[in-house]
This record gives C-alpha cells, sequence and structure tokens, in this order.
C-alpha cells in the first residue's frame, strides 16, 4: 500500500469517527513535532498531556464510562 492510499484511508476512518475523545488523541498525535534535542519542552509539554489523558480514561475507568472488548470489536467492524 503507498503512502496516498494509507493517507485517504487514515482519512475516511476519521470522518466517520464520533468519539471526540480518540478524535483529541489524533490531534494531540498529529500536532506533536519530531523529538529533538530542541524540543525538550516540548516533549515535557506532551508528557504532560498524556499523563493527563491517563488520568482521565482512569477517572472513566472508575465512573463506569468503559466499553466491552465485545462491545468495541462491534462498533469498529462497521468502519
Amino acid at each position: 500500500m503507498d503512502i496516498q492510499t494509507q493517507k485517504l484511508q487514515l482519512i475516511d476512518k476519521i470522518l466517520h469517527m464520533s468519539d471526540s475523545n480518540r478524535l483529541a488523541v489524533i490531534d494531540d498525535a498529529i500536532s506533536a513535532e519530531p523529538m529533538t534535542q530542541q524540543s525538550t519542552l516540548d516533549n515535557k509539554a506532551i508528557q504532560k498531556i498524556y499523563l493527563e489523558k491517563i488520568s482521565h480514561a482512569l477517572e472513566d475507568i472508575k465512573a463506569g464510562r468503559v466499553k466491552s472488548h465485545n462491545d468495541l470489536k462491534n462498533e469498529t467492524n462497521g468502519w
């Protein structure tokens, strides 16, 4: 598969997503710059974002805002 096909498939998947949390994670990942010596502060900011997202995920688990593996498989079968 060439890069153009990969991009188009990714765009299609994103267009059909309805979970704003997943879209935020994708946005964060795309916005993050590659790691270099000059981006130490950026790396710390990115690490902070990921730690906040992990904390939020743990809160979701405690509050019961989760999906079973089977539910998620059924949801993704339609993509």
